[in-house]
């Protein structure tokens, strides 16, 4: 049996046995107590503490109590606890991979890799991968609404958002513009414009604040799919899709404080050039 790691891991799969041990010069284990706090939207709060290993703090957590970890990325926090005092001596984050022995549908996609998809879903406006399964009804419910969104909230909010949103940080301070280019970006603007054809000097002039996007959004989800076909602007063969790129879009700028959206049709570097 290989030697248990000396440092808190990345990545971990549901339903097998977690193990790595932690040395704290400051906080030896043969006075310490090292307890591990997970945290994720939506799910409820779990916690671990490691053995005294001499001076060294070994975690181990056993796969029947993994199995119960749905996959998906956490906050973990590692607290050292001695009477009355308590220290926070670690605070990162960690994924935890689907249990290979559960039955159903598998998805192999890292969750980076699961983000990038939902963006690039929104861009060429399709439906994105592992929300083919939604049933929403015509219209739909709020709830069927809010089921999207979480499983879109929980996409955005892993490892994957925090890198971006260091990078949007060197930017300078927001307000920052988000640039779509083609499927729903481009189906906002012709909604937008109320415009059929495909004007792309008119399209590229269209800048959305996040409000108009939500109330554009709104609009789709408020509407059965035979209206939906009737709107200007929007192909009757995209008034399915549009009900996920549009929520998609909307949530990416909440999550990432962009205060507009601008089109372009001719790629993000002219985009970019044109804002």
């Amino acid at each position: 049996m290989a030697d248990p790691k000396a440092y808190e891991p990345e990545k971990l799969t549901s339903g097998v046995t977690w193990k790595w041990k932690k040395t704290l010069s400051d906080y030896p284990a043969s006075e310490w107590t090292l307890t591990y706090y997970l945290r994720k939207s939506g799910a409820t709060a779990t916690s671990f503490s490691a053995t005294a290993d001499g001076d060294t703090h070994l975690v181990t957590v056993t796969a029947a109590t993994t199995a119960g970890y749905a996959a998906g990325v956490y906050d973990i926090i590692g607290v050292v606890v001695k009477s009355a005092e308590k220290y926070v001596v670690y605070d990162g984050i960690i994924e935890v991979l689907t249990n290979p022995a559960t039955a159903g549908a598998y998805d192999p996609r890292t969750h980076a890799r699961q983000v990038l998809d939902l963006i690039e879903a929104a861009m060429l406006g399709r439906i994105p991968n592992g929300m083919e399964s939604y049933t929403v009804s015509d219209p739909s419910t709020t709830g069927e609404r809010q089921a999207v969104r979480d499983s879109i909230e929980t996409c955005l909010a892993g490892a994957a958002l925090l890198e971006l949103r260091g990078h949007l940080g060197a930017l300078g301070p927001p307000p920052v513009t988000l640039i779509g280019t083609g499927g729903m970006a481009s189906l906002f603007a012709k909604m937008e414009l109320a415009d059929d054809g495909y004007d792309r000097d008119r399209m590229e002039a269209v800048q959305l604040p996040l409000a108009q996007v939500t109330a554009l959004r709104e609009r789709l989800w408020d509407l059965p799919l035979a209206k939906r076909r009737t709107i200007i602007g929007l192909p009757s063969n995209r008034a399915d899709v549009a009900l996920f790129g549009s929520l998609i879009y909307e949530q990416l700028m909440r999550e990432l404080g962009f205060a507009a959206l601008r089109i372009s049709t001719r790629g993000l570097r002219l985009g970019a050039l044109q804002s």
